[in-house]
């Protein structure tokens, strides 16, 4: 496939506990024309300070990204991604300030829990979570985290590019972890469910096959979405993006051709 003539701003947001530079496998698959910019987010990588007085509430994580955005893209509607926790963080954003973009691609994203007894729980186990984070340190809960059958997916990938992975994760703090889980954790953020049908933007919702409870998640999106396309990748899971860089990167290209009229 040719590669576009004009370039396309892409703001890409990575998952809990990991950094911008989670999305590198990816964009070696994509047209070089793509521009990409991949902020750490509060809490994680090279932005892992607690505000003085402040939580890693949505509205911070927005503040922060709206000034990205405007020195990235300035008044140039741009592409907004977002995996997991980012996707989750993108969706909020798209719903607030939709005219700032022209696609949101979600990959392993939830617009949250619709029931409120449901989400009450979940905050609790945040909580548990964060506390866990704090308690034991990075290390041991860098090995926890990823010996939970969600990351599974992972196994297959060369050991050098586990190790990357692995020594970026190393480099959070508990106390960032802790607080971005608790400021912007599923338990923590209200349902977006309801509005989905408001988003007239071009969604396409991303789910390795593997990873069966956000397929469901992503086609129920789906059928709420206005404008939305699912894209299912084979011998996936969770983490989509990394374990199957050049399958993700096929149906994300054919989507922002098809939805932004891209000269191909």
């Amino acid at each position: 496939m040719a590669e576009p003539t004009q370039p396309i701003p892409i703001i890409a947001l990575h998952g809990f506990t990991g950094t911008g530079d989670d999305f590198l496998s990816l964009q070696k698959h994509c047209p070089t024309s793509w521009q990409w910019h991949c902020p750490d987010l509060p809490g994680h990588g090279s932005n892992p300070t607690q505000p003085v007085g402040k939580k890693f509430s949505l509205s911070v994580h927005l503040d922060y990204l709206e000034k990205e955005r405007a020195r990235i893209c300035s008044n140039q509607p741009c592409v907004l991604l977002g995996y997991s926790m980012g996707g989750r963080i993108a969706l909020h954003w798209a719903l607030q300030k939709p005219a700032a973009f022209s696609a949101l691609i979600l990959i392993s994203s939830s617009p949250g829990i619709e029931s409120p007894e449901e989400q009450i729980a979940r905050k609790k186990s945040d909580e548990t979570l964060a506390e866990k984070i704090i308690a034991e340190g990075i290390p041991a809960f860098q090995k926890y985290w990823w010996s939970l059958p969600l990351f599974s997916g992972l196994k297959k990938l060369p050991p050098a590019e586990i190790s990357l992975l692995e020594t970026r994760r190393l480099q959070n703090t508990a106390d960032g972890l802790a607080a971005s889980l608790r400021g912007i954790g599923t338990g923590a953020l209200p349902s977006l469910w309801n509005q989905l049908p408001s988003l007239n933007l071009p969604v396409l919702c991303m789910a390795g096959l593997r990873d069966e409870k956000f397929v469901r998640i992503a086609q129920a999106m789906n059928s709420r979405l206005p404008n939305g396309t699912t894209a299912l990748i084979p011998d996936a899971g969770h983490m989509t993006h990394v374990e199957a860089s050049q399958p993700v990167a096929d149906p994300l290209q054919k989507f922002l051709q098809t939805q932004l009229r891209l000269d191909m």
